[in-house]
This record gives structure tokens, C-alpha cells and sequence, in this order.
């Protein structure tokens, strides 16, 4: 307890004694207080006059890629890209063959269509059967075996494919040859560009060509997806006239007008729309939530409504 309150004496001494001594300073000011007035004496005052340091301006972007933070190829890209290529590829590989031996191991998970009859062919025996078969799938008669949703499934691959094949081939060994040859070598080290766009000096030739390739690009996908989407319909329309009733005849429509918010109303729309002999019936449903309990307040019968 002595030792206590000689701390708290010296410290208190030693917080009133500005400079030396143990004598209290007179406006009793402790030692935190003190300090704060001798930084603050401490701290140079502000010349209103002074001019502001100067301030280095960012600098403006030269090219649509410094404006928008997108880097060019560098050096080691090349490297990266062959390192993450060789990395796809062995993944890919490494599921196949996981899928091929599980596919020997398990047949009623991977081949139970075969084993029940349901299959539209039969995949010969061997690890790569599967291969041959999947080629060959007849796709006008697919969705009688797996149904419409798998089949076009199926089917949008396949038109991946198509694409590549149609805007990929080209470009890579017309287009990408051409860079790489006539381009000027812009690209310098950057050896993942040289067959890009990025090998082509400014000014030259080349870019006219990209003018008709844009056309090309844009022609083939039109064209490819409208056939596609040509040959969906009539199997869409197949499979809705295949569903028994009155699935394939319902349709369900919301957010009606007011004024058409009855049985009858809503049945002569649709005739109006089509005609008498192909609407069979017109139902609205109604919300009766709030209407029941106010049913149940009043006591009325359950058949009230």
C-alpha cells in the first residue's frame, strides 16, 4: 500500500512539473494536457500565402485498352496458354476415362436404356462403343427415346459445333496464316498474337479484310441459328400434339382485364381470337382466400359460394 501511494505521488509530480522540480504548475494541468501543448507548439503554422505542392496529373490514356484497364499479350502468355491448354486437355482426358470405366462397372447407371429396350440403338462392346453411338443418334427420332428436353439439349451442341466449325475453321487457317505472314510483325515478342489481330500494323491492308469478316461472322450465326430454330418448331408443335388431354389444349393466361374477368367474357375473347368450334371452355379462377373467411364470420354454408 506504501508502494502505491509513492507511485501515485511521483507520477503526480512528475505530470505538474513543466520542466524540473516537483512543484504543481498554477492552472493544475496534467501531464497528457501538458504534452498536448508542446506538440502543439511544436507543429509549424500553415501559410495561408503558401503555394500547394505540386501534384503529378494522371496521365491521359493513349489507346481504348488503357482506358479501359485491359493489358496486352505480354511475353509469358504464351507459356500460360500452352500451361492451361495442356491442363484442360488432361482433365478432359482424365473424365473420359473415368466415365469409360465406370461405364463397364456400372451398366444400369450409364446404359440402363440399353439394358431395358428403350435405346435407339445398341452400342457395340469396348471401352469407346459409347463414342460411335453417340455420332450416329438419329436427331429426328431423339426425343421419342429421351424426350424433348435431352434432345435439344443434344441438339444445341451440336449446333456449337456447327459454329465453330463454320466461323472457327476459317478464321484460324485463312485469317490467322494471313496475320501472321502479311501483318508486319506487330505483335514483336508476343508470340501468342501472331496470328491475331494484334500482328497487323496500323494502316495496313489487312483491316479491310476484317470488314468483310465481321459480315461473315454475322451472316453465318444468323443463318445457323434461324435453321436450327426452323427445325425446333415442327418438333416443339410434334411434341405438344403428342400429349393427351387436356394437357396439350390448356393454356393458363394471367393478369386479365377487369372487364373481362368472368367465364363469359374470357370464353368470348377466345372466340373472337380463334372461333367458336376451337375454344371448348373458358374457366377464370378466383381468388376467394378473404371471401371464405368472411363466409365462415358470417356463418354462412359451406356451398354458399
Amino acid at each position: 500500500m506504501l508502494r502505491l501511494l509513492l507511485a501515485l505521488a511521483l507520477l503526480g509530480c512528475v505530470g505538474s512539473v513543466p520542466l524540473g522540480g516537483c512543484d504543481a504548475d498554477s492552472d493544475g494541468a496534467s501531464l497528457l494536457s501538458h504534452r498536448i501543448r508542446i506538440e502543439a507548439r511544436e507543429v509549424a503554422p500553415t501559410d495561408p500565402q503558401a503555394k500547394p505542392a505540386n501534384r503529378t496529373k494522371p496521365a491521359v490514356p493513349r489507346n481504348a485498352a488503357e482506358a479501359t484497364g485491359v493489358k496486352d499479350n505480354s511475353e509469358i502468355d504464351a507459356g500460360a496458354f500452352l500451361a492451361g491448354l495442356f491442363t484442360n486437355c488432361l482433365v478432359i482426358v482424365a473424365c473420359m476415362v473415368v466415365f469409360m470405366i465406370w461405364r463397364m462397372r456400372n451398366p444400369v447407371m450409364f446404359s440402363n436404356n440399353v439394358i431395358t429396350g428403350t435405346a435407339p440403338d445398341t452400342p457395340p462392346e469396348g471401352l469407346f462403343g459409347w463414342a460411335a453411338a453417340s455420332w450416329s443418334l438419329p436427331m429426328d427420332r431423339l426425343e421419342e427415346y429421351i424426350g424433348l428436353d435431352h434432345a435439344m439439349l443434344l441438339e444445341f451442341t451440336r449446333l456449337g459445333m456447327r459454329l465453330m466449325m463454320r466461323i472457327g475453321a476459317p478464321l484460324m487457317l485463312i485469317v490467322g496464316p494471313i496475320n501472321l505472314l502479311f501483318g508486319g510483325n506487330a505483335a514483336g515478342s508476343d508470340y501468342l498474337s501472331y496470328i491475331s489481330l494484334g500482328n497487323v500494323q496500323p494502316g495496313s491492308w489487312i483491316h479491310w479484310l476484317y470488314a468483310f469478316i465481321v459480315w461473315y461472322v454475322v451472316i453465318v450465326v444468323q443463318t445457323t441459328v434461324f435453321d436450327a430454330q426452323a427445325k425446333f418448331l415442327p418438333r416443339r408443335f410434334n411434341w405438344l400434339r403428342s400429349m393427351p388431354e387436356p394437357r396439350c389444349t390448356t393454356i393458363l393466361v394471367e393478369n386479365i382485364p377487369p372487364e373481362r374477368r368472368s367465364d363469359g367474357e374470357l370464353h368470348k375473347f377466345f372466340c373472337e381470337l380463334f372461333s367458336d368450334s376451337q375454344v371448348k371452355s373458358a374457366y377464370v379462377v378466383k381468388e376467394t382466400t378473404h371471401l371464405q373467411a368472411a363466409l365462415d364470420r358470417r356463418g354462412a354454408p359451406p356451398g354458399a359460394l
